[in-house]
This record gives C-alpha cells, structure tokens and sequence, in this order.
C-alpha cells in the first residue's frame, strides 16, 4: 500500500466510532502493525487530520473531522434534550429513582454494547496491588472520555493508591442527578469484567452551587 493509502484506511477506521481507538485497535482491524500505524497517526496529527487524548499510559485517537462532525450535528443536540427530558419525567414519576439510578445504568450496561465504540482493553488486568494507582486513573479517564451524549464539559482527575475522585464541572446534568447515578452503574458493570479487584463507582457529591459532580472510583481487594 502507499502512504496515502494507509492514511485513508486508518481515517476510514476512525470515522467508524464516535469515542475513538487505540493504536492496538486500529492495527489489528488493518492488519497492520502497530508501529507502522503509531508513525501514520504522528503524522497525520501533524497534519490536522488526527488528534489523540491520554487514557493512562496509552493513546485513544480520533478523526478531526469525525468530531467536527459531532460537535455541529443536531440529531447530538435532539437527543441530548430529549434524555435531559427523560430524566426529569422519570424523578417526578417515581420519587425514589435516584436511589435506583445505579441499579439503572446497570441494567442499561447489559444491552448497550459501548464496547463497539469504546475501547475498554486498554484497561490492563493485574492482580499486583502496586498497580491500583493506574487502574484508578485509566477507568476515572474512560470515565472522562466517554461522551456519549456529547456534552463538553471541564472535568479534574485526583488519584490515590486504590481510588480516585472525577470533578465534572459546568455539566448541563447537574439539575438532573440520576444521571450521574446512572453513570456510575454503567461504568461499574462495564468495566468490572476487565480487572481482578471489585470496583465501586459512587456519586460523592453533586453540588448545585458551585457546579459540579463528583464520582468516586474504589477498587477493593478480594
């Protein structure tokens, strides 16, 4: 192949998902290796056609123009009103939701497969302690990353040895907590099957005033 050729094949790739691959991901759907697809992606983030975030210790990249494309659609933006309407119908129909919601997003993670969209391998299994610090941080970061619903918004990382604490600030969700409670459920169950710790992912704080959530992220030893 030439260059141009991978180059297409790789943005052909990126412009499959919403939420980005891994390098990993990316050469083995092309069957190319992974340093031939790190050097293209280098490149091509040069060239504006790429961009990448930090999950941990690895890389999830993404189209340029695939997020332009999000960032302007109106179907992102209708269904974005349409679940915020849908939250707040649900608290007044049933006043105890909120204290179900985790229970919620669980059920929801049975049948959503973000997997196809959402590279979780790159949380890598360890049963060494030492390494609770990473965990931690790679699931608070999926955690970040994952925007579904396309909302942007600013959001801080506090890590210590087996937990952490997301700050999300500014999130349009903040009058709408089951949310954050559904958030947190989904999370769990997705995540759980690719580490060895039980992991716990709690609402800590929601707070009104001075806009923003927090998440807390526990892993326990078994």
């Amino acid at each position: 192949m030439t260059s141009e050729e991978i180059k297409q094949k790789i943005l052909d790739s990126l412009a499959k998902t919403n939420f980005g691959k891994s390098i990993k991901k990316i050469s083995e759907e092309l069957k190319l290796s992974r340093t031939t697809v790190s050097k293209y992606l280098s490149l091509m983030k040069q060239e504006g056609l790429t961009t990448d975030k930090k999950l941990g210790v690895y890389s999830i990249w993404f189209s340029t123009e695939k997020i332009k494309e999000l960032e302007e659609s109106p179907y992102r933006i209708l269904i974005r009103d349409f679940y915020k309407n849908l939250l707040l119908a649900l608290s007044k129909m049933y006043p105890d939701i909120i204290e179900r919601g985790k229970e919620l997003g669980n059920l929801l993670a049975q049948n959503l497969q973000i997997e196809k969209f959402v590279d979780l391998s790159v949380v890598p299994p360890n049963n060494n302690s030492t390494d609770k610090k990473l965990l931690v941080r790679i699931i608070l970061e999926i955690f970040q990353n994952s925007d579904i619903l396309g909302e942007r918004t600013e959001s801080e990382i506090f890590v210590l040895e087996n937990q952490g604490v997301i700050r999300i600030k500014n999130s349009e969700f903040l009058d709408r907590p089951l949310h954050f409670y559904i958030q947190t459920g989904f999370l769990e169950a997705k995540v759980q099957p690719y580490i060895s710790f039980p992991i716990h992912v709690e609402v800590y704080e929601i707070n009104t005033r001075e806009n923003y959530c927090d998440i807390l992220v526990k892993l326990e030893d078994q």
